[in-house]
């Protein structure tokens, strides 16, 4: 994350597809919305006229994102006066409209931008240089370069456009997303900040102080995923700027077979094993050559050289690369099938098999900000309940990143887990404060969170279930090899 002011500065290359954290699959749990829709699930408010099976269009189109509520009118008049002449970026507006109020947006904003300024509909296609305003009530979503609109809301009610459309950016469009979060009350967009970081996308923040309302900045800002803060003029330079680097005209950073480029990346990760203590050297090259490009282009520069001497002498940069390399999306019961299936295959034969008074010891290996050992200690709370047993349980929750440890420490999220956690599980398990929900104490109390690196640190032991999800995707096959055996070791048997 950086605090830029104004910074003219040149380009940069890119990566490979990177793997996720959490494959999101359907979502079966009772009211829950899915933050994108793939096409054959959505419900669009307008006849598509038969063209859903019209050919997947080309992933060349820029799209910016910009979430705005209170206070967002001026800064949206401040970003869009300081457009560069001639720009042909695809912007789409999503803000808190009431159905109630007749929005003048169009209006109000025309007089600040030649570009056009037009309504969103549902199956209407983007085209570059153009900006669009989003429907009162309805969720949008990008689908082949189409937008599809739907009504449905979270579970508790709680309406999160924001979030919604910027997961579906990240989807769509990956390195070629651009999030920006304006003025707000209330935290809608801070994950899908998250969600288009974690793809590759680029991520904005108005600078709080800068915005009549900072709650949406500052919770955009404290997931620490985004790349810069700027006042709202400042933005479309720096997104002119970046626009020419080669991260977002090429899948992947220069060729790592060039044996200059090979030495270079070594020396890369010979300073992050130095000043962080974490090796790379084993994860795989198209997540590193990804999130290298990344950095690359957030300095705006496209040789690698380069950006080893800025590792080398900036002292945060290595703490940042590793921010970047350490990107984890996850949410509360992510890919809701694999809980049940948890919950009925393993989870209640384990609790009848034991004696009173036998601890459950789990191990949840990559736990990232903790809602998925969260989730896990909630299932089995919820388990023994069933099996009219109350059993100690004992819940080891770890991983490399200080940060996301720190979050899952504290067990408070913001109100956006109403996506992915039912009204009775939100009332039974949080206490819910402004904008946010805590986990209980007897959900807490089951958990112990440790920073540990699965690949050098001696693993938990005696343990019952171990939960390692979208971890071993990021390792090289030699390092899957070290890691499954480790886990048999610490299981126990039958485990």
């Amino acid at each position: 994350m950086e605090r830029t002011k104004k910074t003219p500065d040149k380009s940069l290359p890119k990566a490979g597809p990177k793997p996720k954290r959490g494959q999101k699959k359907d979502s079966k749990e009772k009211g829950r919305h899915p933050k994108t829709e793939k096409t054959s699930d959505a419900r669009p408010d307008e006849s598509t006229s038969g063209k859903e099976a019209e050919p997947k269009a080309k992933e060349d189109t820029i799209v910016v994102g910009i979430g705005a509520s209170a206070g967002g009118l001026e800064a949206l008049k401040q970003l869009f006066s300081h457009l560069p002449a001639g720009c042909r970026l695809t912007f789409v507006v999503i803000q808190h409209l009431s159905p109630r109020y007749k929005s003048a947006m169009d209006q109000l904003l025309s007089p600040t931008t030649s570009l056009p300024i037009l309504q969103i509909k549902g199956n209407l296609k983007i085209k570059p240089g153009a900006i669009y305003l989003n429907p009162p009530e309805k969720y949008v979503s990008l689908v082949n370069d189409r937008f599809r609109l739907t009504s449905d809301r979270t579970p508790a009610g709680i309406f999160l456009p924001i979030d919604h459309f910027f997961h579906s950016l990240a989807e769509a469009k990956k390195e070629k997303a651009i999030g920006v979060i304006l003025s707000g009350s209330a935290s809608d967009g801070a994950q899908g900040i998250k969600a288009i970081k974690a793809e590759g996308g680029l991520t904005f923040a108005q600078v709080p102080a800068n915005a009549q309302y900072p709650s949406m900045p500052d919770s955009a800002i404290a997931t620490h995923m985004v790349d810069f803060i700027l006042p709202a003029e400042e933005i479309p330079a720096k997104i002119d700027a970046i626009l020419k680097h080669p991260y977002l005209k090429k899948p992947t950073m220069p060729d790592v077979e060039n044996g200059e480029q090979e030495s270079q990346l070594k020396r890369i990760f010979s300073i992050l094993r130095s000043k962080t203590g974490h090796d790379f050297s084993n994860y795989k090259a198209t997540t590193i050559r990804r999130r290298i490009g990344r950095r690359m282009a957030v300095h705006q520069i496209d040789r690698l050289g380069d950006y080893v001497k800025i590792v080398a002498r900036d002292p945060a940069e290595p703490a940042r690369l590793l921010k970047d390399m350490l990107i984890g999306v996850t949410n509360f019961f992510r890919d809701a099938e694999a809980f049940e299936t948890l919950a009925e295959k393993a989870l209640l034969p384990l609790i009848h098999s034991r004696k009173s008074g036998d601890a459950i010891r789990v191990w949840v290996a990559g736990c990232s900000s903790g809602e998925e050992a969260y989730s896990v200690a909630i299932l089995l709370a919820e388990a023994m309940e069933r099996a009219g047993t109350a059993l100690p349980v004992q819940i080891f929750a770890s991983d490399i990143d200080a940060d996301a440890i720190d979050v899952a420490r504290h067990g408070i999220y913001l109100s956006n887990i109403t996506a992915d956690v039912s009204v009775q599980r939100l009332a039974r398990y949080f206490d819910r404060g402004d904008d946010a929900f805590k986990i209980k104490k007897s959900i807490r109390d089951n958990i112990v969170f440790s920073i540990h690196n699965l690949i050098k640190d001696p693993p938990f032991s005696k343990i019952d279930l171990i939960c390692c999800r979208n971890l071993l995707i990021y390792l090289k096959p030699e390092l899957q090899k070290m890691v499954l055996p480790m886990f048999h070791y610490a299981l126990k048997p039958g485990g």
